[in-house]
């Protein structure tokens, strides 16, 4: 009875009905168990069962990579591995940065890497690839650096990708490098042509074809002005495309552009 006179209430009542979070949580984890024996996490490159603390690559794969990372013998100016193969670039340099480091070399397992990145939309790989391996960069790269750019897609493939691969490598690169007072331009280049792809041109053709490529948006100039810059992409082969870029934001007023990759053919 409710006496408002006195001011006496009943207690109220507990609920008969159970409470369903543990039964919502078991439910669950009965859905995951299911899903993982069904569908398990696969290494992204060999196909194998992953650990699911790693959402790309098997510890396999993960080693084979660092393996890959660690034991190349790399040239410090154009960064080919010259336990493979002989770089010439003390004799011939005319490139507009001062240095390139890669990763890893472009062999068949790197390549299955960018494939995904690039074709696949597998836009996280490239950060997850950054951060993992930015430890493998010289400490020296960074002397001096006080702004770190990706290499820019034009409009139309960037639409049509989702995402520009060099951005998400770069920024894996700045987490993984954990550098501070470095300041990251993610959209102070553009590309301005759409060329065509540079694969089966020649040194002329290829340079032919980049004439115009980059710009330094209106108003980014200062941006670079006196300041040491990292140019990040994902793969050097000639360093054409790379050096086209780099000497854009030279003629901006940068001291000097390194470039980093994630690999080098």
């Amino acid at each position: 009875m409710n006496d408002k006179r006195s001011g006496i209430h009943p207690s109220p009542q507990p609920s008969t009905l159970p409470s369903l979070a543990p039964a919502l949580r078991l439910c669950r984890a009965a859905w995951q168990n299911a899903v993982g024996v069904f569908f398990p996490p696969l290494c992204v490159l060999c196909g194998g069962i992953r650990d699911e603390s790693s959402r790309w690559l098997c510890r396999p794969c993960h080693d084979q990579l660092a393996s890959n990372a660690a034991a190349r013998t790399r040239c410090p100016r154009c960064s080919v591995n010259t336990a493979l193969r002989s770089c010439t670039c003390d004799l011939v340099w005319d490139h507009p940065f001062e240095r390139i480091v890669s990763l890893f070399d472009y062999g068949d397992s790197v390549r299955t890497l960018v494939q995904h990145i690039k074709y696949r939309g597998m836009s996280g790989l490239a950060f997850h690839l950054g951060r993992a391996f930015a430890g493998n960069l010289p400490v020296g790269l960074w002397d001096g650096v006080e702004c770190v750019a990706p290499i820019p897609l034009h409009f139309w493939r960037r639409m049509r990708r989702g995402y520009n691969q060099a951005d998400c490598l770069a920024r894996g690169i700045m987490a993984g490098a954990s550098r501070t007072g470095i300041t990251y331009l993610v959209n102070a280049v553009e590309r301005r042509r759409n060329t065509r792809t540079q694969t089966k041109l020649d040194r002329d053709q290829r340079h032919a074809n980049l004439q115009g490529a980059f710009a330094v948006r209106p108003g980014s100039e200062r941006k670079f002005a006196g300041r040491g810059v990292v140019l990040v992409d994902d793969v050097v082969t000639t360093g054409a495309t790379t050096g086209v870029c780099a000497q854009t934001i030279l003629d901006a007023g940068a001291r000097f552009v390194r470039v980093v990759s994630l690999a080098r053919d």
